[in-house]
């Protein structure tokens, strides 16, 4: 069997924070304290730019994340809450080593991501959570 390609990076935004998308989160402005109790705020898989040499082209592909952080700005309005990811931090896995090597073979000051967010329970069997994703602009996060 193949040993699994992973790395480690940092999620950054490239502009700033008022120009963030947020996220819609699942849970009332009442709720809230309870939840960041039993919940930790993470990236889940995001979207990246691969350029695929048999389809003469870039392709949006989905990154696996298998273990991150997020810091995230909380916003309350009277009935809802939205978090925006302001950074974090991921590991990620590639499906194979063509994959992997041009994913690291990319200038990130130069290229984007798409985040996801998600809530990991910090109590095994407590209720999981999908992850939150949001349309945004291309230009917003990237990776160093």
């Amino acid at each position: 069997m193949a040993k699994k390609i992973t790395a480690k990076y940092n999620v950054i935004s490239k502009v700033d924070n008022k120009s963030l998308p947020r996220f819609e989160l699942d849970h009332s402005p009442k709720e809230h304290a309870n939840f960041l109790k039993k919940n930790k705020p993470c990236l889940g898989n995001f979207v990246w730019s691969d350029f695929i040499s048999d389809e003469d082209g870039y392709e949006d592909t989905e990154m696996t994340v298998i273990n991150s952080t997020a810091e995230l700005k909380y916003i309350k309005t009277k009935k809802k809450m939205y978090a925006i990811i302001l950074s974090g931090k991921v590991e990620i896995e590639s499906e194979n080593k063509a994959q992997s090597e041009r994913f690291l073979d990319k200038d990130w000051s130069q290229e984007w991501i798409i985040p996801s967010l998600t809530f990991e329970p910090l109590k095994p069997g407590d209720k999981t959570h999908p992850d939150i994703s949001q349309d945004m602009d291309r230009d917003l996060y990237t990776l160093e």
